[in-house]
């Protein structure tokens, strides 16, 4: 199995856009279905935005429905706050998969209230 590197995935140290996170996720997919199980480094690598963590993680419960994210994946290299962050984001990916209606009403909710 080999260890993905995301900073040589997106041949840069920073993750901005989700074009970037989709492209990690592509990897992560491919080594999954290949070894049945990724391992992802995120050494020498700083998570920017939110739409970089959604490019990859957004598709994970729909690709992989009813598994567990925590025995498909293994993230390391990372610092506390950025795994916090990724899953945050997985958590939030496998709400609104499973509960669409319920996710969009609560969003919109959100940004009623706040802007």
């Amino acid at each position: 199995m080999n260890k993905l590197n995301v900073r040589q995935i997106v041949n840069d140290g920073m993750g901005v856009m989700s074009t970037d996170g989709k492209k990690v996720y592509a990897e992560i997919k491919r080594e999954i279905e290949k070894n049945g199980k990724a391992i992802v480094s995120f050494k020498d690598f700083e998570i920017v935005t939110g739409n970089f963590l959604n490019g990859i993680v957004w598709k994970f419960p729909e690709d992989f429905n009813g598994k567990n994210i925590n025995d498909l994946i293994e993230f390391v290299d990372i610092s506390d706050g950025n795994r916090k962050l990724i899953c945050s984001a997985l958590r939030d990916a496998e709400l609104c998969y499973r509960y669409p209606k319920e996710y969009e009403e609560i969003m919109n909710q959100f940004w009623e209230e706040f802007y």
